[in-house]
């Protein structure tokens, strides 16, 4: 009997944390993935964060603690050709001819180095973007990858006809892109397994879904078609940055824009389960050096929004440039402090508050689309997307333990 009571109150405390741990889910994170560490160190411009819940590295570093950003020459060989398809070839140039061995190799001496511990469990991100994964999609100055797969086929198959070498290309581009994400995950995964990994910017959508509300079918298939590429991830990382272009437009095509991607995130994830962070940026364009802010209607947009639609979080990135000078840092500064730290901060009190209170602790609250957005809404209008093993509208039933509560 006295052995029945123990077991009873193991498994209760595995099934059952108190309510003080539970509180410590955090529903909803905003995770700096700027660098301005440059700020602090070179212009003595601290951006202040820590005061509105903002994630960031420790020295505000672009490689730390809370998130790591992968670009094309930090992890493994990333085969690409440089200057945007217009100078050299590196690493082969294309997946085909990638030494995965090599690969492996140069990627367990990136990982050590830009994530030394192993139980680090941030946000680790891969951004390849000089090529896409699907033939179809390497449009403009990507087609460069679809010649010097066309140029490798014909010279491993000079017997095959133009058609049923091109075909062959086609084919072989796929398979290999495949395999080098696929396998590049995996061994990031094997190597720090409680990172939160995945690609940049998928799912694709089109710069219209604004106007049209939804990503549009083709973007849609090319989803499909890459749901292997979700399957394998642990987390997805869409890309919901605004552009200055956008502007022209009516504040409501940005605001479908980013929901449409949302959305399609969701669709591609609604198997998985995989949780999803969308990445943002505070200026339209971070690349000049009088730079403009995000407006209030487009903090909504991107922060509430991601949080309504059941993100986990969003990553705030933006270039060397927008910290290169202390006149941009005391900028980036006092926008945070007025604008971007305080809404931020509502985002995601309001958030956890949900969830504690709507959803028993046990759930995220999550909002359908909307066609406009406010910083503070009902909980009323919100419904609770359950975590694992709880059930009811409020995910106030555990599947298996009717008493657990």
């Amino acid at each position: 009997m006295r052995r029945y009571i123990t077991v009873v109150l193991l498994v209760a405390l595995v099934i059952c944390p108190s309510s003080t741990a539970r509180r410590k889910i955090e529903r909803f994170q905003v995770i700096w993935n700027a660098p301005s560490e440059m700020c602090i160190r070179k212009h003595n411009v601290t951006i202040p964060l820590k005061p509105f819940g903002i994630k960031f590295n420790q020295e505000q570093k672009f490689y730390g603690d809370e998130v790591v950003l992968f670009y094309e020459t930090k992890l493994g060989l990333y085969p690409y050709v440089a200057n945007h398809g217009e100078g050299e070839i590196v690493n082969g140039g294309i997946p085909q001819k990638v030494n995965m061995v090599n690969h492996f190799i140069k990627m367990r001496d990136d990982i050590k180095k830009a994530i030394p511990s192993s139980g680090f469990d941030g946000v680790a991100v891969i951004d390849w973007e000089e090529w896409r994964p699907l033939w179809g999609t390497n449009w403009g100055k990507k087609k460069v990858y679809k010649k010097l797969s066309e140029e490798y086929a014909r010279s491993r198959y000079p017997h095959l006809s133009k058609k049923s070498s091109r075909l062959r290309a086609v084919t072989d581009f796929n398979k290999a892109a495949r395999n080098l994400m696929i396998q590049t995950i995996r061994f990031a995964i094997e190597l720090r397994p409680f990172a939160k990994w995945g690609f940049y910017g998928f799912p694709y959508c089109d710069k219209d879904a604004g106007k049209n509300g939804k990503c549009n079918q083709g973007y849609r298939q090319f989803n499909n078609r890459m749901q292997w590429l979700f399957d394998a991830s642990v987390a997805v990382y869409p890309s919901i940055y605004l552009t200055p272009g956008q502007l022209e437009s009516p504040q409501t095509d940005r605001h479908t824009y980013v929901q449409a991607i949302i959305e399609e995130t969701i669709r591609v994830t609604k198997l998985n389960k995989r949780p999803f962070f969308t990445y943002t940026k505070f200026a339209y364009h971070p690349y000049t050096n009088d730079m403009e802010f995000y407006k209030k209607d487009d903090l909504c947009s991107t922060l509430k929004q991601t949080a309504d639609m059941g993100g986990s979080g969003i990553v705030v990135w933006s270039s060397s440039h927008s910290t290169s000078t202390a006149e941009n840092c005391r900028h980036i500064a006092e926008y945070v402090d007025s604008q971007f730290g305080p809404y931020a901060s509502v985002v995601t009190q309001e958030a956890q508050m949900c969830a504690n209170q709507r959803c028993f602790q046990h759930g995220v609250c999550r909002m359908e689309a909307q066609l406009t957005c406010t910083l503070v809404s009902l909980f009323s209008q919100y419904r609770c997307d359950c975590d694992e093993n709880f059930r009811g509208f409020f995910c106030e039933r555990h599947q298996f333990y009717s008493w657990v509560q």
